[in-house]
């Protein structure tokens, strides 16, 4: 997926946990763009160098606009992943090397594509910027507390929490997807081909195009999301055609103004239509022009039997090669597109069997079917590559095995009589063929490929000796073979259009499977060892991924309303091409583009370390009854490996915030440094005598932390140290009187080491309604702490001095989490929250102890609830979650609501001094709604709403909490 980066979130920023110090990077500099790539990635480099100095003129004259300094480009081939994003604010680029292959898109050279899609996206949102390029957003804030407090605190614990951002930039995805794959006139890296036409012709038919609401947002399941990119494509491709392309410019300049934020309203001031307007009859001419596409279908469709249809990713199935089953990948028991895992499906009892999850590609059987060999995701090593590896199943004893390591492989076909295994492997996206022999483990390179061939599958012809693969080198995937005997490899001539998009082979003795879209439709086709040929489905959606068993039946995996299903052909008679897809005169042109030639004139220097300016965020918080003016500020290097990101405010008080974070990510722990400061005012009167005084409050709090972090595999350890020092001046006035002094009450340093565990699989609503998954966090501290508990007479001086009380102790914390769903149908979910907590120190002063109430605690209670404190502490939480609303698109002004949830929270616990064992422990109980959706289109918001109360006797009123956050 290609995405776009801007305003920081700022509450959830997502930790960089792997650093990879191992890497060396270099630089090219071009006349517009510093390309900067580690090594192994020099070839992407330097494509991405041609690339970009080519379409830099036509995407700044359409927009009218050129960055102000050198667009920088970071190229890099650290994961077995694809994905390009544009920070349009810090005018950077990422790009990962390997390249795209997603089964909802056609097939594009990677670097000409992704290079271009996110230029635009650089180009196009700065000319929608509303402030200037350091003020990416603004934030209005307010924080209100709980009346219950200490004696010897200013404020009641928070029980209201809103942040909510004003974004310098206001574009739906849908329209910023749009223009970055329209490109711009000419531009022919990417165009509307037979995958994306697929998508919208099967919204369409099915009456399920996304509405313009829809589309104004991400967050979908299945395939929500692309659908977000797919119709967005659509849509401004239409406008472009009916009103120009300097309109997709215009509606991002009005998108600038400072209360622009609706974006159909700009539409209707560049075009005369509204969005709404334009949507309508954009569909319009959808469902007349499919209806007629379609029609010649519609009288001849051949589709099979649809065998498994659950979940919206069904791929690759592979017959067993004895029995009645086969192999397959599936999304069934998740939310996205991409998760699939493995089952295997039988005829006899038509039941489905998970055998192992995360894997990708077309799986192949042993030659006796007892064992299958998959491509998997493996857990991080020690630099985090998640690289794809082969394994081993064994369907007997139910265990795998792995049997590559780092070898980025994927699509495993059975060679020599199952004695190995031919695999792909992708390098600088780059593709080769390797042989793995399955006894000894010694891997070959059967293919030298070094200019961005890029190999989607392999097949074994058994009767001639040869790999047939599917490879992409400019637009669309063509047929080469690769002959074992000698190792020569050419491409594969058939009987198809030479532009045509063919795909998928799958070869037996009969000769060979394979999927085209010759006739503007994805569909089977065969080629016999004759002459004897001809298509083997004719649907509406799309045919792909064939498999063939030794009595003619045909398995494939068939694109229909909204998802890949498992079909089944018992007995495939050919078609006449004449019968199948769309008519010629309705099929989508086809055009082409020369391939960029990496420059291989570039010379290259060392990188140089070069931080971006610093970008000021305003804000404007309401803090106690107080308006508070202030800011965040933020600066990063280029490549991650150094983050500043600080605040401060102010109000009529003098009262302030100070903090300030530094991480340092150049070794292989993440080292960071981070610095609070807060200062509060006081005023409280007093009487002596006949005299009215007053005492003048200030308290400081500074406190500065250094620590590192660092993974091991799936564990993330922190060890951290810190300060602090909490100070009092009193200023004293009677009378004509005045004098003050100031001293330290607290002093106290800590050693800390942390340790969490996260295991949960990614899901739509995850953050807001949990179904699965746990988490573990443990830490312990060791505190010195220094409480003034009086004063003396310094010897020196003869002046007051504090007096400081030792209150040290070991802190030890234990925080357990576990999610299930009680009802998957209807997303009904529980979630099991355990929180413990023990103080060595059993006698120390409670201004240390654990405190029970308050939303981290017992939310029936206040959290300086007195009864609630000690040295000891057990809180269990249960949340039982519906969604009220699911997945919908409801505008409400700015916000774009998706969910709503009501909860119900039963909590039992308590802090404490004295036995576990014996304590009476408090209950509470009360209910929680939650809603979420996007904010400004794209920026998320979660609103949390909760009531409580005691349970029992000790009734002590309502409690309300409110969040307005960017998550839960």
């Amino acid at each position: 997926m290609l995405l776009a980066a801007g305003l920081p979130l700022l509450v959830q920023g997502q930790e960089l946990w792997f650093n990879h110090p191992e890497l060396e990077w270099q630089t090219f500099e071009t006349d517009h763009f510093l390309i900067h790539y580690h090594e192994g990635t020099e070839r992407s480099a330097r494509e991405a160098a041609t690339v970009a100095e080519k379409i830099y003129g036509p995407v700044t004259n359409l927009y009218g606009h050129e960055p102000a300094a050198k667009t920088e480009i970071v190229i890099k081939d650290v994961d077995d992943v694809s994905n390009g994003i544009a920070y349009y604010y810090d005018n950077k680029i990422e790009i990962w090397a390997r390249p795209l292959d997603f089964d909802l898109r056609g097939s594009h050279r990677w670097m000409q594509d992704v290079i271009t899609h996110e230029f635009v996206h650089i180009v196009q949102l700065a000319t929608a910027m509303k402030f200037s390029t350091r003020i990416p957003g603004l934030y209005f804030q307010i924080l209100n507390y709980e009346d219950e407090k200490r004696d010897d605190v200013l404020y009641g614990y928070p029980n209201v929490l809103v942040s909510y951002p004003y974004p310098g930039v206001n574009i739906p995805p849908w329209f910023a997807e749009g223009v970055a794959q329209f490109m711009y006139p000419g531009a022919n890296y990417d165009f509307w081909d037979s995958h994306r036409d697929m998508l919208l012709r099967d919204r369409t038919l099915n009456g399920k195009v996304l509405s313009l609401s829809a589309m104004n947002s991400f967050g979908k399941r299945g395939i929500g999301n692309e659908s977000v990119y797919n119709q967005g494509f659509a849509l401004v491709r239409y406008i472009a055609g009916r009103f120009g392309e300097a309109a997709l410019a215009e509606i991002s300049r009005l998108m600038s103004a400072p209360l622009a934020v609706s974006v159909s309203r700009a539409i209707k001031r560049a075009t005369g239509a509204s969005g709404r307007q334009l949507h309508r009859e954009w569909l319009a001419s959808l469902e007349k022009g499919y209806a007629s596409d379609m029609a010649l279908v519609g009288a001849s469709a051949v589709s099979g039997e649809v065998l498994i249809d659950q979940g919206s990713s069904n791929l690759h199935p592979v017959w067993h090669p004895r029995e009645r089953k086969f192999a397959f990948l599936s999304n069934r028991a998740a939310d996205y597109f991409g998760q699939t895992d493995l089952y295997l499906y039988d005829f006899a009892t038509e039941e489905v069997e998970k055998l192992a999850g995360t894997v990708v590609s077309a799986p192949c059987w042993s030659v006796d079917g007892k064992t299958l060999y998959y491509a998997g995701r493996t857990e991080p090593g020690r630099t985090g590559a998640k690289w794809l590896d082969l394994f081993a199943y064994d369907l007997d004893a139910g265990e795998r095995e792995q049997l590559t390591f780092g070898q980025r492989a994927t699509s495993p076909v059975l060679l020599d009589s199952g004695q190995a295994i031919a695999y792909l492997t992708v390098w600088d996206g780059t593709s080769n063929i390797h042989r793995l022999e399955l006894a000894g483990g010694k891997i070959d390179t059967l293919t030298h490929f070094t200019a961005g061939e890029y190999i989607h599958s392999l097949t074994l012809d058994e009767v001639d000796s040869l790999i047939i693969f599917d490879v992409t080198l400019n637009h669309g995937r063509r047929l080469w073979q690769l002959r074992l005997a000698d190792g020569s490899v050419s491409s594969r001539a058939n009987n198809l259009p030479a532009d045509s998009d063919v795909r998928d082979p799958f070869a037996d003795d009969r000769g060979l499977l394979m999927v085209t879209d010759a006739s503007g439709v994805f569909n089977l086709y065969w080629q016999g060892r004759g002459a004897d040929g001809g298509y083997g489905t004719n649907v509406i959606g799309g045919a792909f991924m064939p498999s063939r068993n030794g009595h003619g039946q045909l398995l494939y995996s068939l694109y229909q309303d909204g998802g890949y299903k498992i079909a089944y052909l018992a007995d495939p008679q050919p078609l006449a091409a004449s019968q199948v897809g769309v008519p010629p005169d309705r099929r989508p042109a086809r055009p082409s583009s020369p391939q960029a030639s990496p420059d291989a004139t570039l010379s290259s220097r060392s990188y140089q370390e070069t931080m971006s300016r610093p970008f000021l965020l305003p804000r404007l918080m309401l803090d106690y009854g107080t308006l508070k003016p202030g800011l965040y500020l933020y600066a990063n290097e280029v490549l991650d490996r150094l983050t500043m990101f600080g605040g401060a405010s102010l109000n009529r008080l003098g009262d302030t915030d100070y903090f300030l974070l530094f991480e340092f990510r150049k070794f292989r722990p993440t080292l960071y440094a981070q610095i609070f400061s807060v200062r509060r005012h006081v005023t409280n009167k007093f009487k002596w005598y006949d005299y009215e005084g007053t005492d003048d409050l200030r308290f400081t709090l500074l406190e500065g932390i250094a620590g590192g972090r660092f993974p091991l595999g799936a564990h993330r350890f922190w060890l951290e140290m810190s300060l602090s020092q909490y100070r009092e001046h009193i200023k004293q006035r009677l009378a004509d009187l005045s004098g003050g002094f100031s001293f330290p009450y607290f002093r106290g340093a800590s050693l800390a080491a942390r340790w969490q565990l996260v295991r949960r699989k990614p899901q739509y609503g995850g953050n807001m309604f949990p179904s699965r998954g746990y988490e573990w966090q443990a830490e312990v501290r060791a505190e010195r702490n220094g409480l003034i508990g009086g004063f003396g007479i310094s010897e020196d001086y003869g002046t007051l001095v504090p007096e400081f009380v030792e209150h040290n102790t070991y802190r030890l914390t234990l925080n357990f989490k576990r999610y299930a769903a009680l009802n998957r149908r209807y997303r009904v979910t529980a979630a099991y929250d355990l929180r413990l907590g023990w103080l060595s120190n059993q006698n120390v002063d409670d201004f240390f102890a654990f405190f029970g109430g308050g939303s981290p605690g017992l939310r029936g209670y206040t959290f300086y609830d007195s009864t609630a404190q000690g040295s000891n502490l057990m809180i269990h939480t249960l949340a039982i979650r519906a969604p009220l609303v699911l997945e919908r698109n409801i505008s409400l002004a700015q916000l774009i609501v998706q969910n709503v949830s009501l909860g119900l929270v039963v909590q039992a616990g308590d802090a404490f001094q004295g036995s576990w064992l014996r304590h009476i422990y408090k209950t509470s109980a009360g209910v929680e709604l939650r809603v979420n959706g996007s904010n400004f289109y794209v920026f998320p918001f979660a609103l949390s709403y909760e009531v409580h109360r005691p349970l029992g006797h000790d009734f002590r009123g309502y409690r309300h909490y409110l969040t307005l956050l960017f998550d839960f």
